[in-house]
């Protein structure tokens, strides 16, 4: 065959007359190598073309065939130097080095094109299949089917369609920009501006704009979580509350709607046992207030200044609230006082009357009212009591009781001072001497 039939140019004329009377890819790539030798084309030539005379770019020149012919060798092998090149295209150093220089300046414009507007795009077809009434996953698939599959991310469609479902539907080039960027320092936190500039085709100015952008929604998300959203999950709870739901299957229905972490199965707890009780209270001072109370538990070291800073309020309202924690403090203490002075010796009595061991109504009294709310040792006094005395709860004296919780505190904390413990009994330092009095006559 003449060789200069055969050459690229020569081939390449012929794929252009073919496409012009309407023979597709496939059918050209036949016709030549019928015409010309089985392997003188490959079929994925015949595509890379045709789709370029389908984009309207005809230009079939020597130097264009040259360049694509370069890519392709680069392609299959990219660790051939220069004069390697040179040698395979039949050309000099100087020809080698101007294609690799234009093929780079193409790559790097196709790619800056695709930064600026492929994002756009592919939010605008979110948008298309939001309207459409499918779902994130649903309109992710589809996408990467038809565009590549690593073009979009899954938790990226949640994030626009979650926006979209607010009302959102703001697509702006600026928007976009900021939403990559949060997704590249997601992926990234150590990337400097001028990193991040090059990533986005943007300048530096450019990224600080949207870095302090970013920065001033999240400060005002933050705020809208401590200020709103606790008041807005206690009611989520009383609801299921309402609802017959209990603690826990509140906390996982809640979790799995706003988020892993979102809020805890001992505040659930909390509130339940609070409503449980009657107390619907859920004002937004009263969520302050036990947002308070668990920040304190978590670190008792912070001061009233951190306080008010993590809750977003002043430090005269802190000190309200420290206030009203401790009169909460105070009225537990009598409710401790009158519940050890009766319902619990009661529901000893009772276990006792069951011919129950004392390590069974200490257990089962716990499981029901609090795990360390009576100690076994407590429970076998009482056991051993009834078993000496008149068996009628209403016979057994308070000042027995008394005397009873007074032995178990001095146990428990020998250091304590006549003062302290009238304080935590809710009587007079009189009667503690009384009792510490008669509790060493007793000894004796």
């Amino acid at each position: 065959m003449d060789v200069s039939k055969s050459s690229k140019l020569y081939l390449r004329q012929f794929m252009l007359d073919y496409f012009h009377v309407h023979k597709s890819a496939a059918e050209a790539h036949k016709l030549i190598c019928d015409g010309f030798g089985e392997n003188i084309v490959s079929l994925s030539d015949c595509e890379t073309w045709f789709n370029r005379f389908d984009s309207s770019d005809k230009d079939i020149s020597q130097r264009r065939v040259k360049i694509d012919e370069l890519k392709a060798i680069c392609k299959e092998n990219p660790h051939l130097t220069q004069e390697e090149l040179a040698k395979r295209l039949g050309t000099s150093k100087s020809t080698i080095e101007r294609y690799l220089k234009k093929i780079n300046e193409v790559e790097e414009k196709e790619k800056q094109v695709d930064k600026q507007v492929d994002r756009v795009f592919l939010v605008q077809l979110m948008l298309d299949y939001f309207h459409n009434h499918k779902s994130a996953a649903e309109a992710q698939r589809l996408i990467c089917e038809e565009y590549g599959e690593n073009i979009v991310s899954l938790s990226n469609c949640e994030r626009w369609f979650n926006r979209f479902d607010s009302g959102d539907e703001n697509i702006s080039k600026r928007r976009v920009k900021i939403e990559e960027l949060k997704e590249i320092r997601q992926r990234n936190l150590k990337l400097t501006q001028e990193e991040l500039a090059k990533r986005l085709g943007t300048s530096k100015s450019t990224i600080e704009r949207y870095l302090k952008k970013i920065n001033e929604v999240e400060e005002k998300e933050k705020q809208v979580d401590k200020q709103v959203d606790r008041v807005f999950l206690v009611q989520l709870m009383l609801d299921y509350f309402h609802n017959d739901k209990n603690a826990a299957e509140a906390q996982r229905l809640i979790c799995e709607e706003y988020g892993e972490n979102i809020v805890s199965l001992s505040n659930c707890e909390r509130w339940f046992n609070r409503f449980d009780s009657g107390d619907e209270n859920i004002s937004k001072r009263r969520v302050k207030i036990d947002e308070l109370k668990a920040i304190c538990k978590e670190n008792p070291h912070l001061t009233q200044v951190e306080l008010a800073e993590r809750l977003g309020t002043s430090r005269s309202t802190i000190k309200r609230y420290l206030r009203n924690i401790k009169e909460e403090e105070k009225e537990k203490q009598v409710d401790k006082q009158v519940d050890r002075g009766f319902l619990d010796h009661e529901l000893m009595l009772d276990y006792f009357h069951k011919d129950g061991s004392a390590k069974d109504a200490q257990r089962l009294i716990c499981e029901e009212y609090g795990e360390t709310i009576v100690s076994l040792s407590d429970c076998e006094r009482w056991f051993n009591s009834f078993c000496s005395d008149d068996l009628d709860i209403l016979h057994v004296s308070l000042r027995r009781m008394e005397i009873e919780e007074l032995k178990a505190m001095r146990k428990a904390n020998p250091h304590l001072t006549q003062v302290e413990l009238a304080e935590r009994l809710g009587i007079s330092q009189s009667s503690i001497r009384d009792y510490l009095k008669e509790m060493r006559e007793m000894e004796e």
